[in-house]
């Protein structure tokens, strides 16, 4: 990364933010390591200011587990990659406890370049992606904070290729916190990095505060961005595939109370609906378009959430036709209170372009009416679904409902597991002898 001054030193802030990951334990108490990664023959430094201990080895980190190991980690370098890897699956990780795992991989990464590469490599193995992407879950909100806080400083595709080198299984947080600032140099470090060929599984989180802050900046960048993000991710340029978790909540339709529908309302989720077709080397996992149900700050939004409705109907029905155009395996529309009609619209969109992907399907908080219970009915029926998991919870089902969706769970042989919400229930409703229907709290 190089800053436009006539300095010839990388700026030791942004080298710092780069290559830290904050890794919380469980009671949230914060262990920063700097691990500066390899660059090219650059020296290799270790910062653990945080951790008051000797330089960490695994007969270190074994004590605290009341176990003694030898021999200690520098000389793993000599050892054969097989013996070093059954090492650490014995002491070290634990996938039932993957903040500790990440806590002492980090560690152990920090000790010499054979280490950190050995880790690397590691976390690209199957069945452990899900340390990296604990372990990275700060990365992003670091590089936001250093180029919003230092105009000067610059993201080169030399630090960008670097970055998606060393995390390939990368946790993506944009979301909107209290002191996140959103800076143009940071917005397109962002745009680049999820464009990158290189990636291999991404987690966007792009979360909007869940109490109203629409008339801020902080309320309105990552809402903006969600879309854009999602643009640049399916510009990709590469035959490599791509999986990914897009979550998108508490997301608002355009907030202005004189806001009027039109043809242009929708040209920027038009545009990237137009790229999605194109696109062929991008799948979804989950895509979360929910809002936290009953939120203070959303209850707020009133007739503003009246005036946009249209646009909020037709967004949700284009991001469900890219998200399954791309094998999305789970949709959650939780919270957005969508009317009867506007279920049905949005359930025709996704028996339309479901491709037997959809596995998981959650539209708690929303209203449901005759006509929605009824499309709902009929698409369980239909051959072709591979749907597991339906959530109906906080629909005010009434007992008519219930028995339209009994019926068709009689004909429906992929569902394991349906949950109602135990108010929207008749105790004594036939739908409750059907053991795949759990009813929730």
């Amino acid at each position: 990364m190089k800053r436009s001054t006539q300095s010839i030193e990388r700026p030791k802030t942004i080298e710092q933010t780069q290559n830290r990951l904050d890794v919380s334990t469980a009671n949230n108490t914060a262990i920063s390591d700097f691990v500066s990664l390899e660059r090219g023959g650059n020296t290799y430094s270790t910062s653990t200011s945080q951790i008051r201990t000797s330089r960490p080895n695994l007969r270190n980190i074994a004590k605290k587990d009341k176990t003694i190991i030898y021999p200690s980690i520098r000389f793993f370098e000599y050892m054969p990659g097989d013996v070093v890897k059954k090492i650490l699956f014995k002491y070290v990780i634990n996938l039932n406890n993957i903040p500790s795992t990440a806590i002492k991989l980090m560690t152990f990464a920090s000790v010499s370049k054979f280490n950190r590469e050995f880790v690397r490599d590691l976390l690209t193995e199957e069945g452990l992606h899900e340390i990296s992407f604990f372990i990275t879950k700060s990365a992003i909100p670091n590089l936001l904070a250093t180029l919003a806080n230092d105009k000067k400083a610059k993201f080169s595709q030399y630090d960008i290729n670097d970055f998606v080198h060393n995390w390939p299984y990368l946790t993506f947080d944009s979301s909107c916190e209290k002191n996140r600032k959103f800076s143009e140099n940071g917005v397109q470090a962002l745009k680049n990095i999820v464009s990158h060929p290189r990636l291999q599984e991404i987690r966007i989180i792009n979360t909007v505060m869940d109490r109203f802050m629409y008339y801020t900046d902080i309320f309105q960048a990552p809402n903006n961005n969600g879309p854009e993000l999602l643009y640049s991710l399916l510009s990709r340029e590469s035959s490599s595939s791509l999986k990914v978790d897009f979550n998108f909540k508490n997301w608002l339709p355009p907030l202005n109370a004189n806001f009027e529908f039109n043809k242009k309302s929708l040209d920027t989720i038009k545009e990237i609906q137009s790229i999605a077709q194109r696109c062929h080397n991008v799948s979804f996992g989950k895509l979360n378009l929910s809002r936290q149900p009953k939120s203070k700050g959303f209850c707020d939004l009133g007739s503003t959430i009246e005036h946009n409705r249209e646009y909020q109907l037709q967004f949700l029905k284009m991001m469900c036709n890219i998200g399954l155009l791309h094998f999305a395996q789970s949709i959650s529309l939780v919270g957005l209170y969508l009317y009867d009609e506007e279920l049905v619209l949005i359930l025709n969109e996704i028996q339309k372009y479901d491709k037997q992907s959809l596995l998981h399907l959650d539209l708690s908080a929303n209203y449901v009416g005759e006509f929605a219970a009824k499309k709902l009915s009929a698409w369980l029926q239909t051959e072709n679904i591979s749907l597991k998991t339906l959530k109906l919870n906080s629909m005010n089902l009434c007992d008519n409902h219930l028995s339209i969706l009994e019926q068709a769970l009689k004909n429906n042989s992929s569902l394991e597991l349906i949950e109602i919400k135990l108010n929207d229930v008749l105790s004594n409703h036939p739908i409750t002898n059907d053991k795949r229907v759990i009813l929730t709290e």
